[in-house]
């Protein structure tokens, strides 16, 4: 593999910065520092906030700029601590009036690298897709204006669209191995915190953690429970939103977990095969049968694709094991089926 080819192209260009371009950078972040810090003035009187959230702008600003592949990988690994950081913000901290604003880092980083792209013109190109995702993006503005709610709507739109402009911003990133490893390291690091934390949601934090992060008007949503066996019993929902978003993440980080443990020697398939261990019983404790099944689907499609009949019956024996103990403590793991 040729030196260049094994580097993003948001990296190369690093090297190939014109003095026009620069200006046109240095204008632009300018302009996008100049305008989160309106909205601080609007909504933040504070001067020492405004300096505090000036100087963070800046600062993220900078390093996305400058390391556009990294930040986009540490977006994959912080997104699913979003929702309960927002929470404690609001709700701790007193920072509700500008929670909205502080929950748009995610687009902020996806914008500045796509603004990158866009001023470093020759490694920026459209395909048929692109004006597809364009139309789609224009025809979903009309539904923001239809909404009962235009907060409610705005926040429709953006999740309909993030997952086309990650994709376009994506499109460019073409990491080494290295930067690939890293990334792996980084979202399996991510399903092992929020396992943990999971455990505790359950078992030590309870109900009291949902009344204080996850209620409406007072009340908390019925999907943060199950009723199993006659009773009400918590899901796991980490630091998601709900236990169903939880349990896909772990289901997915689980199959590259897995994927890992087949493939690596040891010692560090041991290292893997304690992660799954214990990120399967925190998939367990969201009670998402589709969660369920979707891992249980990813399985046994590795095992049929690398035909490993020892190692799929050492891994179903474990799956059978762990699926065994929230049983022996009385959870109803087989009742969740039936209801």
């Amino acid at each position: 593999m040729h030196t260049t080819s094994a580097k993003s192209h948001l990296e190369v260009i690093d090297q190939d910065l014109s003095s026009k371009n620069l200006a046109i950078i240095s204008m632009s972040t300018f302009i996008i520092i100049g305008f989160f810090v309106s909205l601080s003035i609007a909504l933040v009187p504070s001067s020492i906030k405004l300096i505090i959230g000036s100087a963070v702008v800046f600062s993220v600003t900078f390093f996305v700029w400058k390391k556009p592949t990294i930040s986009i990988f540490l977006l994959l690994g912080l997104l699913p601590f979003h929702s309960l950081l927002m929470r404690i913000l609001a709700v701790d901290l007193g920072l509700s009036n500008i929670i909205f604003v502080i929950s748009m880092w995610k687009e902020y980083i996806l914008f500045v690298v796509f603004l990158r792209l866009i001023f470093l013109r020759r490694h920026f190109y459209l395909i048929h897709l692109d004006i597809l995702i364009f139309c789609f993006a224009l025809f979903n503005i009309f539904f923001i204006f239809i909404n009962d709610s235009l907060t409610a709507g705005f926040y429709g739109y953006r999740g309909n669209i993030e997952p086309f402009f990650f994709y376009i911003v994506a499109r460019y990133l073409q990491p080494t191995t290295a930067r690939l490893n890293l990334l792996i390291r980084i979202m399996l690091t991510t399903g092992l915190f929020t396992s943990v934390f999971g455990f505790g949601q359950v078992f030590w934090l309870g109900h009291s953690f949902l009344s204080k992060y996850y209620t409406e008007n007072g009340i908390i949503d019925n999907s943060h429970f199950a009723y199993i066996g006659g009773r009400f019993q918590i899901r796991a929902n980490s630091t998601f939103t709900s236990p169903n978003d939880f349990g896909m993440f772990l289901a997915i980080i689980l199959l590259i977990g897995v994927g890992l443990f087949l493939t690596a020697r040891r010692p560090k398939a041991t290292t893997w095969l304690l992660v799954v261990s214990i990120m399967l019983p925190a998939l367990l404790l969201t009670f998402s049968r589709s969660s369920w099944l979707a891992l249980g689907t990813g399985f046994l499609s590795v095992f049929l694709l690398r035909r490993r009949i020892k190692t799929s019956l050492l891994l179903s024996i474990l799956f059978v094991i762990l699926l065994s103990i929230p049983v022996l403590v009385k959870l109803d793991i087989f009742q969740r089926f039936s209801d």
